[in-house]
């Protein structure tokens, strides 16, 4: 055998075993520690859940996947959390999930969507996507009330993505947001406001998709920034709810600026709101004598 011949079954030999070796690896949730403790082994069906790399992913399909995490996870690698087939986790105070690639909910098309809920504690790495197969069979939703969200990358939202923002506890902060077309943001104001979602980057919000404002549970009144970066692509005001008359004779508004995307609530100035009652007041006279 000649000295060449040995030199290239010795590399096809090294690059065999560096496939080997870097080959991506699923760490399917299977619950068996009876925990919902995503750093025992025996969750992930006893694999060796600290030997995770940046090619492999973290994998919750289905129902009896859903969990609350109790304990703080840190990815030794930037891997992925893929969710589907309708998963919900749920991130509450005092966890915090940290370090991965990107965080996916619905990531295989003809499969349902997976909710994600956050009421505290924290997630922060490279992206999240919600609803990252927009030919999913069902929605995908992330739900957060309080919390913090931390991205370096993207914050996507795509058709079949919903977004429910509750109240004005919840810190997001993410390298760039877009809501592509029929994707859905749910904005709920509390007692407080709202949680503004704050980009490094750009924010895009696609021309279909659906903005829905709830005031029912705000009876204040100022400017409150729901999107802050750069604004690259706007709303259509033909996709937005919830604005207009609120109780007590104050008006909400949605308005946009080069670095910001905000709501104004203001009560009319007198003479404005006495000039909209005479009008009422007039076109009510005017109903009676035609009757």
């Amino acid at each position: 055998m000649s000295h060449h011949t040995i030199k290239f079954i010795a590399s096809a030999a090294v690059l065999l075993a560096f496939t080997q070796t870097t080959q991506a690896a699923n760490f399917n949730w299977t619950g068996g520690a009876a925990t919902d403790d995503w750093n025992e082994d025996a969750n992930f069906g006893g694999a060796d859940i600290s030997a995770i790399t940046t090619a492999d992913q973290l994998v919750f399909a289905g129902a009896g996947d859903s969990n609350a995490p109790t304990a703080d996870f840190v990815f030794n690698a930037e891997a992925d959390v893929t969710a589907r087939d309708n998963v919900v986790i749920t991130i509450g105070t005092g966890v915090n999930i940290s370090g991965f690639n990107q965080f996916r909910l619905a990531a295989n098309s003809g499969l349902d969507g997976a909710t994600l809920t956050m009421t505290g504690g924290s997630l922060s790495g490279a992206s999240m996507t919600v609803a990252s197969s927009p030919s999913a069979t069902s929605d995908s939703f992330f739900n957060v009330s309080g919390g913090a969200l931390a991205t370096t990358g993207a914050f996507l939202v795509r058709g079949l993505g919903n977004v429910n923002l509750n109240g004005d506890d919840a810190s997001l902060s993410v390298g760039s947001v877009e809501f592509q077309n029929d994707s859905v943001l749910n904005a709920t104001f509390d007692s407080s406001g709202i949680s503004t979602i704050a980009s490094a980057g750009d924010v895009s919000i696609g021309a279909s998709a659906l903005l829905n404002f709830d005031f029912s549970s705000f009876a204040e009144t100022g400017v409150f920034e729901l999107f802050t970066g750069t604004i690259v692509s706007s709303y259509d005001l033909a996709n937005v709810t919830g604005l207009g008359a609120l109780s007590g004779g104050r008006t909400a508004t949605l308005g946009s600026d080069a670095d910001s995307i905000f709501v104004t609530i203001a009560v009319p100035e007198p003479s404005a709101y006495a000039l909209l009652v005479s009008l009422a007041g007039l076109v009510f006279v005017m109903v009676r004598r035609r009757a």
